[in-house]
């Protein structure tokens, strides 16, 4: 999957970046010269189907490179190239009045290859479109590298056990660091449900579709501008789904980011409280992290099924159980902060429905610099508790 998104997008990606090439090089390095119109002419291409015919100026004019005399036709480097687009009739026909046939005019050419020239330098705004591809292609390099580059996770669970071990022997300093102080305290270890990244690809998708119809509807508003004429519609495309793109693209850059911060760490006294008990928990942050704030809540949420949609979602409580910061936590040594989970006495248990009744304690980071990140780790509520069963499960994880 990931090679086919790097072909995809490599390959219309290349269009553009051909493209883009000659146009930086109009700019950087193409030398002006002077050129005397010889004809001028609107060449049309008929299009697929229903849609409209797409045009390009066709300007044939001279000029002396050198003392040699040189003849070229185009306008732009995309006309140069034979591209069809850009802009509508009426706006060619504008661009063409601009030239008279026997008049000299600027242009500018290849040294290199002194027999293209153009009348204009200029980036097109179709290179809005170009971003679709790109961004397949930075996902399929992306897959790639992260599938080469993870030993563990090609081995399997026997090759990350081995991997996990090699590094506490001493071939990972960090992890060498980290082995220094994970050791669990109390009887279990909290495992969280989801982690922060998981739904960056998801959202960059979207953010990637909403753009590009957003590109699309700002192409048509730009065409409606070249032909002297405004239209509501294009333009409200532009801000609802430009807007919601860049809200998504947002969400993603903040996932991923997210996805970098160290993992925390919640143990827990015993996997099962009763309503009206509590709980030794400790809970570590490790680093480096410049930590403004880390929240503890304990959260209980039914879920009921409806029948089309998602399931009404209701709160039935919502309570902090521990609070940290500001702090600096170190590479070395986690911040470690111990509290007391009280169950409430009217507490349902937990049930698998329906209706659901989930308990977690979520974890809310609030570092110094950008982004903020939460995990959650599910618990248990029963009506009653076995110390016995307890102790059992000392050194164990849920």
């Amino acid at each position: 999957m990931s090679l086919a998104f790097l072909l995809v997008g490599a390959g219309f990606g290349s269009f553009f970046v051909a493209h883009a090439w000659r146009d930086v090089r109009t700019f950087t390095v193409w030398r002006p010269t002077t050129c005397t119109i010889l004809a001028k002419d609107i060449l049309s291409r008929s299009g697929s189907g229903k849609s409209q015919p797409s045009y390009r100026p066709d300007v044939t004019f001279r000029y002396e490179v050198g003392g040699k005399e040189y003849r070229c036709t185009g306008w732009d480097s995309w006309a140069l190239s034979g591209a069809y687009g850009g802009g509508s009739y009426k706006y060619y026909e504008r661009v063409l009045d601009r030239y008279e046939v026997g008049r000299a005019y600027p242009c500018w050419y290849d040294p290199s290859d002194p027999a293209l020239a153009v009348l204009v330098r200029r980036v097109r705004p179709l290179y809005i479109l170009s971003v679709l591809p790109l961004v397949f292609a930075g996902l399929g390099a992306l897959g790639l590298w992260a599938s080469l580059a993870s030993p563990a996770r090609r081995l399997g669970s026997d090759g990350k056990a081995e991997a996990r071990s090699r590094s506490r022997a001493g071939h990972d300093p960090a992890a060498a660091a980290r082995a220094a102080w994970d050791r669990q305290r109390l009887a279990v270890r909290l495992r969280p449900e989801s982690k922060p990244g998981e739904q960056s690809c998801g959202a960059l998708l979207v953010s990637v579709a909403l753009l590009f119809v957003g590109g699309i509807a700002g192409y048509a508003a730009w065409s409606d501008f070249q032909d002297g004429t405004w239209s509501f519609l294009p333009l409200l495309f532009v801000v609802v789904f430009g807007g919601l793109g860049l809200l998504f693209l947002w969400i993603a850059a903040a996932e991923s980011l997210a996805s970098h911060v160290p993992e925390t760490i919640i143990e827990v006294a015993r996997s099962t409280i009763a309503p009206g008990e509590d709980m030794e928990m400790l809970v570590l942050q490790p680093g480096p992290l410049r930590l403004r704030r880390l929240r503890v809540r304990l959260v209980c949420r039914e879920e009921t099924p409806e029948e089309s949609g998602s399931p009404r979602v209701r709160v039935l409580h919502d309570e902090v159980v521990a609070e940290i910061g500001p702090a600096v936590v170190g590479p070395d040594a986690p911040l470690e902060h111990s509290a007391r989970v009280r169950a409430p006495a009217d507490a349902r248990p937990s049930t698998g429905g329906p209706p659901t009744v989930r308990w977690r304690l979520q974890a809310w980071g609030v570092p110094l610099v950008w982004p903020r990140f939460m995990l959650e780790f599910p618990i248990m509520v029963a009506q009653t508790t076995h110390a016995a069963a307890h102790e059992d499960l000392s050194g164990k994880h849920v």
